[in-house]
């Protein structure tokens, strides 16, 4: 009964996204364009203007979010990256005929796998440090030392027990990441017990390993029953190879949107689901799996079938059903937040996330 009278205490405010797919596609049309012009030096600028785009069109309460971030300091960033990357790369050429060139390729690894936390750190740091809403900034306040315990030690982990750990290592990341974020001097919190986001997490580790195994025996039957003929040249010839490619092909991209749509719907059920704003404002998600499933499916269909230019239409699809499922529940009123303290930061670490598709940002 306390529980009910709570809920009708609440009140909701629903997120909604007014962006479309031909607005959305001239901007990415655009983007790519210059980009590919400027030999890649434009595409600091579309970044910036790609979250700027979406994040005006994300409404809370009839107002917009908005993202400050500098496309310089987003392209200096890049090109650190990039010198890195280069360097990277020749010394593991050269480091097949040369031992120092070997040395240095084991150090610049070592460098990248300690700076890990760090640089999820930073660029988190930066991408809320940018995302103002009311004109008030989100923020992250998580420490280095945290970073590498959340972070690190806990996918060493993840490594010793044989991938056993992995529910835990999200766990404890998703808690590192909601509970030092904050909005003005208001802070985040997770609430779920670990109980509930290991189960969700759970089922969906065992999604995706029932997945790897129901593929991998696909392709085995596939290749026993094909593989020959196409050594031999025949099977081009033979329409069953055809029609069974296409459907193993289907039944592959399929699960692949199975196990997206299982993690995607476990991070928002078990990380931000019942996740608290100074105790005033309570995130509530209904996102589901197989809805999800469809969407990622279709997507992935309908980018192939156009050569990439429905990616717009699909992005917008995607982030339109997202924002559909997730609201706010207000004890107060959305005015209660106030500005805190603000950090001048950088955006190297971000476009090193964005090099090793590490998620780092906050949309």
């Amino acid at each position: 009964m306390t529980e009910e009278v709570k809920e009708e205490e609440e009140k909701i405010y629903p997120f909604t996204f007014h962006g479309t797919a031909g607005e959305y596609f001239r901007i990415w049309f655009v983007n790519i364009t210059l980009s590919i012009l400027s030999l890649g030096v434009y595409s600091a600028w579309a970044k910036v203007r790609r979250l700027r785009y979406f994040y005006g069109n994300l409404h809370l309460d009839g107002h917009g979010f908005e993202f400050t971030g500098s496309p310089w300091r987003i392209l200096t960033g890049r090109i650190i990256v990039f010198a890195f990357l280069i360097l990277l790369s020749f010394a593991k050429q050269f480091g097949q005929f040369n031992a120092a060139w070997a040395l240095l390729y084991s150090v610049l690894l070592l460098i990248l796998l300690l700076a890990t936390p760090w640089l999820v750190t930073r660029g988190r740091q930066f991408m809320l440090r940018n995302t103002l809403y009311r004109n008030i900034h989100f923020s992250f306040n998580g420490r280095y030392g945290q970073a590498y315990g959340a972070l690190l030690w806990r996918w060493i982990l993840v490594f010793l027990t044989f991938g056993l750990y992995l529910p835990f290592y999200f766990y404890h990341q998703n808690k590192f990441f909601i509970n030092n974020s904050a909005f003005g001097r208001a802070h985040f919190q997770m609430h779920n017990p670990k109980k509930d986001f290991l189960l969700h997490y759970g089922k969906a580790i065992l999604l995706l390993v029932v997945a790897y195994v129901l593929m991998g025996i696909l392709l085995f039957f596939w290749l026993l029953l094909f593989g020959k003929w196409s050594l031999q040249g025949v099977a081009t010839s033979n329409p069953w190879f055809a029609v069974s490619a296409f459907a193993v092909t289907a039944l592959l991209i399929t699960l692949y949107s199975l196990i997206r749509a299982a993690f995607l719907s476990a991070m928002f059920q078990a990380a931000w689901h019942n996740s608290t704003l100074d105790s005033r404002f309570r995130l509530h998600c209904t996102l589901r799996t197989l809805p999800l499933t469809w969407i990622f499916l279709t997507n992935t269909i309908a980018n192939f079938a156009s050569c990439g230019l429905l990616i717009p239409w699909s992005r917008i699809r995607l982030l339109r059903y997202l924002t559909a499922h997730i609201c706010l529940l207000v004890k107060s009123d959305l005015n209660h937040c106030q500005a805190g303290q603000l950090l001048d930061l950088d955006a190297v670490a971000t476009e090193f996330g964005d090099a090793f598709g590490m998620d780092i940002g906050f949309a």
